[in-house]
C-alpha cells in the first residue's frame, strides 16, 4: 500500500505564493486589514488549511489579538495540514498579512506575485523552518 508523503513546509510556501499570484488575498477594506474570511468568499493563508464546518472565522477574525498562536484553538486544520506547527503557519499568515510582500498588496484580481521584500521573507521562512 503506498502511502502519500505530507507536504513540506517549502511545498506549502509555494503553493500558497502561487495561489495568492493570481487570486485576492483576503482583505477587509472597511478594516484595512487582512482577515481570516473576506468579504467575498476568500481565505487568507491560514484560514485556507482549515476545516471549513470545525473552525470560526468570525470569532478568529474578531479576536483581540487575531495571530494565528492566539485563534489556534478556534480552527481545525484539514488533516492533510495538520503535521504544521503553529509556528509554521503563523509564518504563512505573515506572508499573507504583510502588504509590502505583494506587488499589488490590495490583491485586485490577484496580487501579480511576491515583491522583492516577498521573496526575502519566502527565503527567511524557509530556512527558519527547515528541519
Amino acid at each position: 500500500m503506498n502511502q502519500v508523503k505530507p507536504m513540506t513546509f517549502s511545498e506549502l510556501v509555494d503553493e500558497t505564493v502561487e495561489y495568492y499570484t493570481t487570486n485576492p488575498r483576503s482583505l477587509d477594506t472597511n478594516r484595512n486589514n487582512c482577515v481570516y474570511a473576506g468579504p467575498n468568499g476568500e481565505r487568507c493563508a491560514a484560514a485556507r488549511l482549515c476545516d471549513e464546518s470545525a473552525s470560526d472565522f468570525e470569532k478568529m477574525d474578531n479576536n483581540e489579538v487575531s495571530e494565528w498562536r492566539h485563534v489556534t484553538h478556534l480552527a481545525t486544520l484539514k488533516p492533510e495540514y495538520a503535521h504544521f506547527t503553529v509556528e509554521q503557519i503563523g509564518f504563512l499568515q505573515r506572508l499573507h498579512d504583510l502588504r509590502r510582500n505583494w506587488l499589488k498588496p490590495n490583491g485586485e484580481g490577484g496580487t501579480g506575485g511576491l515583491s522583492r521584500s516577498g521573496f526575502l521573507y519566502v527565503e527567511f521562512i524557509k530556512k527558519t523552518t527547515e528541519q
